[in-house]
């Protein structure tokens, strides 16, 4: 194969190879010592800079080799897709927890607890400054009465 593309004028390979990506482009370079000539051909770079990240050469300011800047923005591209997958893995594990969580139990990193272990109400804590309990919201003042008994029953006003 190689000895047939070495015979094919520069401008028939460069049509050639407009066809194929830039992972494809770099190992067909690689494979063949003759091809190799064609890595550094900065029209076949800015062609695949306008196929895989076209707003690099929308917002291009100062003409660079555009072999570089491809590879630089490969890896950045890399690079965030890496970030948004080690996200993806953390959401699932806080899902996890908070499905382990449902179903009774431990928090994790820690073991987990015995199935059925509810773990009691936190404590309450006033939000409005100067409310002391609930009763002050209900307008009882200081009452040391509620207008309930605690095991249930509705007590006489």
């Amino acid at each position: 194969m190689g000895a047939e593309l070495s015979k094919l004028s520069e401008p028939v390979l460069h049509r050639v190879y407009n066809f194929l990506q830039a992972p494809d482009f770099c190992r067909v370079t690689q494979a063949n010592k003759v091809l190799n000539h064609m890595a550094d051909n900065p029209s076949l770079w800015r062609e695949f800079l306008r196929q895989d990240f076209p707003a690099v050469i929308e917002s291009a300011s100062v003409p660079s080799n555009e072999k570089t800047r491809y590879i630089a923005e490969y890896k950045e591209k890399a690079r965030r897709k890496r970030v948004y997958e080690e996200m993806i893995q953390q959401d699932f594990a806080w899902l996890m927890q908070e499905d382990r969580l449902r179903r009774g139990g431990g928090v994790y990193p820690f073991r987990p607890g015995p199935p059925g272990l509810v773990l009691p109400p936190p404590p309450f804590r006033p939000i409005i400054p100067g409310m002391d309990s609930r009763r002050d919201r209900w307008g009882f003042g200081d009452s040391d009465l509620l207008p309930f008994d605690p095991r249930g029953s509705f007590l006489d006003m």
